[in-house]
Order: C-alpha cells, then structure tokens, then sequence
C-alpha cells in the first residue's frame, strides 16, 4: 500500500513540475502550440549592456501583444533596443526576432546639480522649470538655450555649485545655445565654491554656438574657488567661454582648472580673468592645466591674473608654432609664460593667432529694421572680438508702409496676418492688380486680376468676414485668377460673405502692389454681390479743366448686397487729377489719367480723364 501512495505522490509531483515548466509559455508569451512544431516561441538576444564592456545576454520572448520581454535593472529605467551600445532605439515591431540587441538605460537620478536641482529622470527636460537647461540621458548632453544658473549650496555635498557633476556619468556634452551665464553673488559656508565643476570619467566636450560667461564674486574665506574646475581631458569646440573669479580669499583660486589635457579648437575662445582677487593670496592661477594644453590655430586663448596667468605642465609644441606668444607684462627678462620652473609669475598671458583672419560669427539683429528705417546687424569675431556691422534693409515700401513697392514679402505677410478688421489697410491700391470676385456659386467663389509688371507671383490671403476673424494665407499662384473652394481650412458656405487681399511679389520677394479688400457673397441666400457700376461720366469720358471739377456720382447695381464698403475711388495719377471719397474728380495739370471707381467685390468703373 505505501508503495502505491509514493507512486502517486510520485506522478503527482511530476505533473506538477510538467505544469510549472509550461507556465512561462502559457501565460503572457506565445505557446509552443502557436509556433511550428519543434521551435520556441519567436525571441531576441537582449544584451542587458549594464555597463557596456561587461554584457549579458538573455532570451527576450514576445509576448502576445506583439511586443518583448522588458528587462529591469534597480535604479534605472528601460527605454528600449538598439543595434549598438550607444544606439538608438528601435520600434519594437521592427525588431527581428533571433537577433542581438543592446539594451538602452535611463538612469532615475544622477549625482548632479543645476543650481541646487538633481537632475532626475523627472525632470530631464526642463530642469529649473524655465525652458534654459535641458539634459540628454541617452546621449550624455546637456544644453544651456540662454540660461542663468545662480551658484547654490548642496546640502548633501556640503559644498556650492551652479552645474556640479559627480563621476557617475561616463563623458558629458555640453551644448550652448544663446548667451549663458553662470553667477554667484552669496556667500556660502563651506569648503568649496564652484562655478561649473565636472569629475566625468569620459572627460568634457563643450561646443555649440552660443556663449558661457561664468562670473564669481564674492569675498568669503574657502579653501577652493573655481570659476571652472574640470577633472578629466576638456575640449572647448567652436564656443566663447570668460571666466571671472574673485575677490575671494581662498586658498585655491582658479578661473580655469583642469585636472587632464586642455583643448581650444574650431575657433574656440575662453578668457580667464582672476585680477579681481586679493593680492596677498599666492595660489591663484587664471588658467592652471596639469597635463597638456592644445590651441590650434583658430582658436584663442587669454589669462588675466595677479599671479599665475598661465600655469600648465606643458604647452605642446605644435601649439606654440602655430601662433605667437605674448606675455604683456613679463616680471623678468625671457620668462617664458608657461616656465614654471623659474618661479617668476606671469601677469597676462595672450595667444593670438599668427595667420588671423577674422571668422565671423552669423550675426545678431542689434537694431531691428522697420517699415520706415534700416536696421543693423553686428557680426563678431570668433578670434579676436572685433566686430563690424551691416545695414538690414528697410521692410516697408517706397510709400512707408508694409504694403507699398518695394516692400519685403515677409513684412507685406505678417501686417496682413495681424489684421483684426475689415477695413482697406493703407498702402493698399485698386488700380495695379485690379482684384474682383467675377462669379461666385454656393461652394466657390472666383478670383480674377490684372497681371502686374515685375510680378513673378501672387500670394492670396482670406478669411470669412467679420471684425476679429484674421487673414489666412490661402495660396500662391503665377495666374491671374484661381477658384476658391475653401477658405481658413474649411469648404465655403452658401451665402456668406469672405474677404481677400492679394499681395503682387517680383522674383527678389519684394512687394510689387498689394490689392484693396475684396468682399464677395456666394450664391444660394439672403445676400448678393455688386453686379455693375455706373457713373455720369458718358461713355466713361470725362473731360475737364485745370482746377475744375465733376463729380461722378457712382452707383452700384446689384440685389441683396449687404454693405462692407461704399463705392470707392482711385486715381492713377494725382498729379493729373485727383478724385475723392464722393467721387469729384478735380484737375491738377495738363494730360490723362484713369480714374477708378470700384465695388467691394471689386466690380468696376473705369473713366478716362483729359485735363486741359
């Protein structure tokens, strides 16, 4: 009997381990049952890539819902597969199955600061809450975009910093966009005072093309006070770094400190000044590298001190042949700048270039330009400073205004999108473009004009009408008519009225003329359009003498038209005769005009005028 029990207990273990071997299986991945007979469920190699050079790789099984196994690793959070290291992730429907993929890492919190603040997978994006700094997990960035990072104590470091970076990153970039500034005006009660301090392992790469100005300025007693303390190689790329420290009254002050090799290239620029500190202190350095400093020969180099300007361990010959040294105020005769050796200080150090051409940055708008005036942009050199400027051309026409000849194209543009009314905009003319709404239907609305000399196209803008409704851009067209179907994204509606204006461009982008308002109705309701325009000019014939009037007394055929413009009137050429808003032509001199007297549909009168 107890041999019959074992036998049972026996068979039932084994189904039990037969059923927890198939769990796995069962439960979230796809079954044997749903693969071919004699193969896994589809996989891929998932290389864990913990720390990149110590790999782990395991059998990631898809799950039901198409998508693989998720990896979890403490303090860390999984973003996704990609073909390298240091890749970047795959969909994961593009994953092919039996392939090998690295696994990418988002780690939840970094021992590093930004003016207090950890950075933390929370806040990666905007890390002070204003839009200015920004950091880059996958890549290692950091961008600065016009931020103002003030020096604040961190507690658990007991120690002071703006950006403060501990050696949990291996190698970090740092990418500026704009003006930055780094600034410390508080005294702290601790050890150690940093501007931008940096202990990566993989070293530093600063570039971008903005600026990093780091001014520290306070006068409290710490044994450390950097304006930039870098701990491994640091290479400054195409950027404009000034570091200023002092007073202070530190044991250590240093503008520039790097613990590894030193590299200024692609017309890079970094100042040091540390004049501003106190005298009686000896340890002060503007720029101090321990290993080698490279400047190539684009790049500019310029340490300002009380002390030591420039302290290097060695300044790499290539570097020294590539511009000239010159140390302004040398304290003993053929001291070299660098030559620690002699014990004598260096007060200003300045390498400038030996071939200096001017690299040019791409400008700044230090005056705007108006419809009216010029404007001005300065460029700088990225070498010396220097800087020149030139004129931005006026954006209005020869009449002052946006809509004029010889306006831009972008400013014409951007007065029609601001307008918050119907109304004729000044510098806007009937007679260039002559622009009307020639037939109309329940859903469409045609445009016609004249085609205007120099244009080389025509820029539409619409809306339906009504105070607050702004123009559109509708479209760009080189005919001279085009059927409207739809206008601010949405099909037109049957008896409703819309609004054009039309904007005449040559082949430089410039404003050829810009059209009057044109109100139109489509068909099918309570409301219609101008059909014709009669005078009491016979024939549309005037004649008339030098400072005598007629008056043309316009009148508007048409049924249902509900008013957004009286008959209006234009002359081609006042200094002929003039025409005003009641339509009284009056002559000025001697010779021929036309005189216009058009619709808010733009269906016109034209009356030819002789002045004698």
């Amino acid at each position: 009997m107890k041999t019959k029990v074992i036998t049972r207990v026996s068979c039932a273990v084994t189904v039990l381990l037969i059923a927890l071997l198939l769990i796995p299986l069962s439960v979230g991945y796809k079954s044997y049952a749903d693969s071919p007979k004699g193969t896994e469920p589809p996989f891929i190699l998932g290389n864990m890539n913990y720390y990149g050079s110590n790999p782990e790789t395991v059998r990631m099984y898809q799950l039901e819902d198409g998508t693989y196994q998720k990896p979890e690793r403490e303090y860390w959070t999984f973003l996704g597969w990609a073909e390298t290291t240091a890749g970047a992730v795959i969909p994961e429907n593009q994953l092919v199955p039996g392939n090998t993929y690295y696994a990418r890492w988002m780690k939840d919190a970094y021992y590093f600061y930004v003016q207090g603040v950890q950075v933390t997978k929370n806040n990666y994006g905007d890390i002070l809450g204003n839009g200015t700094v920004s950091f880059d997990p996958l890549t290692c960035t950091l961008t600065l975009n016009n931020a103002t990072i003030n020096v604040s104590y961190i507690e658990s470091w007991s120690e002071a910093g703006a950006i403060d970076i501990d050696d949990d990153l291996e190698g970090l970039n740092v990418v500026l966009k704009g003006p930055n500034k780094i600034v410390q005006t508080t005294d702290f009660d601790c050890s150690s005072i940093y501007g931008f301090v940096d202990w990566c392992s993989g070293g530093l790469n600063i570039s971008g093309d903005g600026t990093l100005d780091i001014t520290m300025a306070t006068t409290g007693s710490n044994s450390s006070y950097y304006g930039m303390y870098l701990d491994y190689d640091t290479t400054i790329s195409g950027v404009k770094i000034k570091s200023t420290v002092g007073p202070g009254v530190s044991s250590y002050i240093r503008g520039v400190y790097c613990d590894d090799d030193l590299i200024l290239k692609n017309g890079a620029s970094l100042i040091a000044d540390t004049t501003g500190s106190r005298t009686d202190e000896s340890d002060i350095a503007a720029v101090y590298v321990d290993e080698n400093l490279y400047v190539d020969s684009t790049s500019y180099l310029e340490c300002t001190s009380t002390r030591f300007a420039l302290n290097p361990d060695w300044i790499v010959e290539d570097t020294i042949a590539l511009g000239a040294l010159v140390n302004t105020e040398p304290t003993a005769a053929g001291a070299k700048p660098w030559d620690k050796s002699t014990g004598i200080y260096t007060y200003k150090y300045v390498r400038i270039p030996q071939v200096h051409n001017h690299t040019w940055d791409a400008g700044k708008v230090t005056k705007p330009a108006t419809t009216t005036s010029d404007g001005v942009k300065t460029y700088t050199c990225k070498l010396c400073d220097e800087t020149k400027t030139e004129a931005i051309p006026k954006t209005g026409g020869s009449d002052g205004t946006a809509f004029g000849p010889g306006a831009s194209a972008q400013a014409a543009e951007a007065a029609i999108l601001a307008l918050t009314n119907d109304k004729d905009p000044k510098g806007t003319v009937f007679g260039v473009l002559q622009l009307k709404a020639s037939k109309t239907t329940k859903n469409s609305i045609k445009l016609t004009w004249k085609k205007a000399k120099g244009a080389k196209k025509y820029i539409i803008y619409s809306n339906a009408c009504g105070n607050g409704k702004k123009y559109q851009k509708l479209q760009t067209t080189t005919k001279t008519s085009v059927t409207i179907k739809k206008v601010a994204g949405k099909k037109l509606a049957k008896g409703k009225y819309y609004k054009f204006l039309m904007v005449a461009v040559d082949a430089s982008g410039k404003v050829v003329s810009t059209s009057k308002t044109v109100h139109a109705a489509t068909a099918g309701s309570k409301v219609g359009n101008p059909t014709k325009i009669t005078t009491k000019a016979k024939k549309n014939k005037v004649m008339v003498k030098v400072k005598k009037t007629f008056k043309l007394a316009a009148k508007q055929a048409g049924k249902k038209i509900k008013k957004h413009r009286a008959v209006s009137y234009e002359s081609s050429n006042p200094a002929v005769a003039t025409v005003t808003a009641k339509g009284v032509i009056k002559g000025v001199k001697k010779g021929k005009c036309k005189v216009y007297a058009y619709a808010q549909n733009g269906v016109c009168a034209v009356i030819k005028v002789t002045v004698k």
